[in-house]
């Protein structure tokens, strides 16, 4: 059982005879009754004894239970907690109360006017079940802000109450987050995060993180929305939020009660709206909804401004069980005429996102669904591959066999259709349907429908062939390449190719270049122009691979200690995930270092030496 060393709410202050303090180490081991040196550390997180600007050094797991409150009352505005060695951890109940189902009262940190930064730290285990709040772990209030830095934070799970929302963090402020994984979450709407807008805008940006096995539960919210968003739930009307160079991998959307929407994330936009939500080199896959939407289900508003922004990114098998999209839905009763903005999809790969690559029977194969917009509203469709559609049937189970194929774009254009800019050019897909009436004009069916505009603008549609015919035109691989650093890619594998040199080079939008310059490596652009899709056939690696020469310096790993030993002393050290995370604090001036507590798998482990040169290696724990 736990050791609960907090009795009450702590507000945050500071003593006067510690003032002069700034950095602060806890451990296990130590003793809230020392003066929190590395000699001689605290036993808790102590709030209490902060001061304004400090610095907490946790040097193993110490257990936090109930809430820190970080309160606008206090003399605190800035703290900042830090692993200081690998197996640096806060937690809630250790590993096997939380498998036994031990529950928690409270969460971990309530931010209120105050700045907290999280560094090098694995937030785990913490599992609170009914009440009435929001953040499992952590909730951000409108005044304040949270930065997370090479970060871990696993099972943060808020079940069965009202307004369950973010498993992990529940933000209302500013929230910036890099290097950072979110896994195991559980909340009714968020299963990691959720980002709601109250007195001030949504303000996010998320670089380098990983989403993974994050889930929806159930629970109740008083607006009566239903369970939403298997990693993210975004709510609000203004907001600004980015997501680059992160992974989205097998988030759920369920629910026992009803049917959940949005496998990775649930967008509710509310009314005279002013979004824009961007994704830039991020890879989407298998993700889940039991409801519509297999990746992001996104509730438009009917008066507003909206932008939303793909580039650079990889949708591979995501899908629903419901009857809408296996990737994007956004459908309305009528059109939003009221509703400007743009939708720009540039230079993404989308694969197999469609039920039917599981051997499911579905009756809507479509990987994005848009109902009338009418409005003022850009869509801007270039460069993009979408293989969708699986044309190979199935049984039912009954031996009935069910034709699989669908759509991989459909839009209703048929009470209305947008009256804004369509830039729709060099692009390949193997479907685009939906409902249209000619007299609207020439639309975003249109310019794929009409054999001549889609023949001027380079759009190619390779419907009714196989998987594989399909595969081989393009020169494409069929399954997703998982890199020893970075997030995973879907790789084009053929010279001759019809995705080689086909993209558009360059396209200025309201001043803005979109075709991206690198793919979702980093890689260069080679040839006269950008490859179709997220991917750069042949080109140069815009990163510290370029550098690795095959290492000099030998590297052991005693599997007995979990030490990982040099064969002579090393500048600096770090080890990285198979995904490119960062998993330890850097090392300096070491002949080993300390891997015990890391999960078995692949790790990179990159090496500066004492002449400056950068190896790595690939180890298995």
């Amino acid at each position: 059982m736990k050791n609960l060393f907090y009795s009450m709410v702590l507000a945050l202050c500071w003593q006067s005879n510690l003032s002069a303090q700034e950095t602060f180490y806890v451990s296990s081991s130590g003793s809230d009754d020392n003066p929190g040196t590395k000699e001689q550390p605290w036993y808790s997180l102590n709030a209490d004894n902060w001061t304004d600007g400090c610095t907490i050094i946790v040097l193993d797991e110490i257990y936090l239970d109930p809430v820190i409150d970080v309160s606008k009352e206090a003399t605190i505005k800035e703290v900042t907690i830090k692993g200081g060695s690998p197996e640096a951890a806060i937690m809630g109940v250790n590993d096997d109360e939380f498998n036994d189902g031990e529950m928690n009262v409270s969460s971990f940190f309530d931010l209120k006017r105050v700045k907290l930064n999280l560094e090098d730290i694995t937030l785990k285990n913490l599992h609170r079940d009914g009440g009435t709040g929001s953040g499992g772990m952590i909730y951000v209030d409108p005044y304040s802000e949270l930065n997370l830095n090479n970060v871990v934070v696993r099972n943060g799970v808020v079940t069965t109450g009202v307004n369950c929302r973010g498993g992990a963090i529940c933000s209302e402020g500013k929230l910036v987050v890099k290097n950072t994984i979110f896994e195991g979450c559980k909340a009714y709407q968020g299963g990691a995060v959720c980002l709601r807008e109250s007195e001030n805008p949504i303000y996010a940006r998320f670089e380098d993180c990983i989403f993974r096995n994050n889930e929806t539960g159930d629970g109740v919210a008083e607006n009566g929305s239903g369970a939403a968003g298997g990693a993210l739930y975004i709510e609000g009307m203004e907001m600004d939020i980015t997501f680059d160079k992160c992974y989205f991998d097998s988030n759920v959307a369920t629910n026992t009660a009803r049917n959940a929407t949005g496998g990775g994330i649930r967008l509710f936009l509310n009314e005279e709206c002013d979004a824009n939500v961007t994704f830039m080199n991020c890879t989407v896959s298998n993700n889940k909804s039991v409801g519509a939407s297999g990746f992001m289900h996104w509730a438009r508003c009917e008066q507003g401004n909206v932008n939303l922004k793909f580039v650079n990114n990889v949708f591979y098998k995501n899908r629903t069980e419901g009857p809408q999209a296996n990737l994007i839905t956004s459908q309305k009763p009528a059109p939003t005429v009221g509703m400007s903005g743009s939708f720009v999809f540039v230079n993404n790969t989308s694969m197999m996102n469609n039920t039917g690559v599981d051997g499911l029977v579905q009756t809507d194969q479509n990987a994005i669904n848009f109902s009338d917009f009418g409005g003022d509203f850009d869509l801007v469709f270039v460069n993009n591959i979408m293989l969708d559609c699986m044309i190979e049937p199935i049984d039912k189970g009954d031996g009935t066999m069910v034709d699989q194929l669908g759509w991989g774009w459909s839009i209703r254009e048929k009470d209305a259709r947008s009256t804004g800019e369509y830039i729709i050019k060099n692009n390949l897909i193997d479907g685009v349907g939906g409902a249209y009436d000619a007299t609207w004009g020439a639309g975003f069916l249109y310019h794929f429908n009409n054999e001549d505009i889609a023949t001027a603008n380079n759009n190619k549609s390779v419907r009714g062939k196989s998987t594989d015919q399909k595969l081989k035109q393009v020169g494409i691989n069929r399954k997703l390449t998982e890199p020893t650093e970075g997030i995973p890619y879907i790789e084009i594998n053929d010279p001759e190719g019809y995705a080689i040199d086909n993209g558009v080079s360059s396209l200025i939008y309201k001043g803005e270049e979109l075709i991206p310059q690198t793919d979702i490596r980093g890689v260069a652009k080679t040839g006269n122009s950008r490859d179709l899709g997220a991917f750069e056939y042949n080109g140069v690696v815009s990163s510290v691979n370029e550098f690795k020469v095959d290492s000099q310096v030998h590297v052991y790993l005693n599997h007995l200690t979990g030490i990982l030993y040099f064969s002579e002393e090393v500048a600096s050290v770090q080890m990285y995930t198979s995904f490119g995370m960062p998993c330890i604090p850097s090392a300096v001036n070491v002949t080993s270092v300390n891997i015990q507590n890391l999960e078995k798998g692949i790790y990179i482990v990159r090496i500066v030496d004492k002449n400056g040169k950068v190896y790595s290696e690939k180890i298995l724990k």
